[in-house]
């Protein structure tokens, strides 16, 4: 049975059906993942098994009862990198929002407050385009951003704050009380990816401060922003192919914000200004 329009991943086929035991001779070999450079089998205990092929099938075999929004979060996040892998392209760990006629892609550790801050840029009246997955494809002399599918995932707190209402969204991973609601970026414009802002929190600052990164500091920023990093094993010549073309291609900004204290709008300034 093939899943519903609203659930394929990028442009590969997905449906509900049997997936194979086992991938042979993996080079990703995990409790929950093996992988070769052309098939994968994810297992996740209380939601199901997802099979990659070529980049181009992906098979799910849910358990019973776990809700559609629970499988999108799997579908949109590691099998959509999975498909890229499989292909040889990869994405960076970053939301990204339209920001004038091009993309910003905001990227950063846990806790250093990404999601505030695309949430306040959100508010500024920047769409947002992708949420925690920005799938990048350089080319000559521009990158590409391929949305995914994937949808916003709001605590409530920050759900009211940008205006949702947690009880349209759904509940997006068990036991987790994060609310999953589509991506409403107008139609139509590029999806050039203009620039990637690398948040990071720093002890002893009073305000925000911003640093143009070239060359192998741009890269290793990239690398280390890159989602699911690990699967760089499938094809890493690929990989490096990749990151030295973004590199190349998008301008990386280190912003760093105070550690305690920090304000959100004046952090969402400082990325306007930059995009500027």
């Amino acid at each position: 049975m093939t899943v519903a329009a609203r659930h394929e991943v990028l442009d590969a086929s997905v449906e509900r059906g049997a997936v194979p035991d086992d991938v042979p001779a993996p080079a990703v070999d995990a409790p929950w993942l093996r992988a070769t450079a052309r098939e994968a089998l994810v297992r996740i205990p209380d939601v199901g098994a997802f099979h990659v092929r070529d980049g181009r099938r992906v098979v799910v075999d849910p358990v019973e009862g776990v809700p559609q929004a629970v499988l999108d979060t799997v579908l949109h996040g590691t099998v959509t990198a999975l498909v890229l892998a499989q292909r040889g392209t990869f994405a960076l760990h970053a939301s990204t929002v339209r920001v004038g006629d091009g993309l910003v892609a905001t990227a950063g550790p846990r806790g250093v407050g990404k999601s505030t801050t695309v949430g306040l840029l959100a508010e500024r009246g920047h769409p947002i385009v992708t949420d925690d997955v920005t799938a990048v494809e350089p080319g000559a002399g521009a990158a590409v951003v391929r949305p995914t599918g994937k949808r916003l995932r709001l605590w409530p707190e920050t759900a009211r704050r940008l205006g949702y209402d947690p009880s349209d969204g759904e509940l997006s991973w068990p036991g987790e009380q994060k609310y999953a609601f589509a991506v409403t970026e107008p139609a139509g414009g590029s999806h050039r990816l203009d620039l990637v802002v690398a948040l990071r929190a720093v002890p002893g600052l009073d305000r925000p401060r911003v640093h143009r990164l070239d060359g192998a500091a741009a890269a290793h920023v990239l690398a280390v922003e890159t989602y699911r990093p690990f699967l760089r094993a499938l094809h890493p010549e690929a990989y490096l192919r990749w990151l030295a073309a973004l590199a190349r291609t998008v301008p990386v900004l280190r912003l760093e914000r105070p550690a305690e204290g920090w304000s959100g709008e004046e952090v969402a300034a400082a990325i306007e200004r930059a995009a500027a």
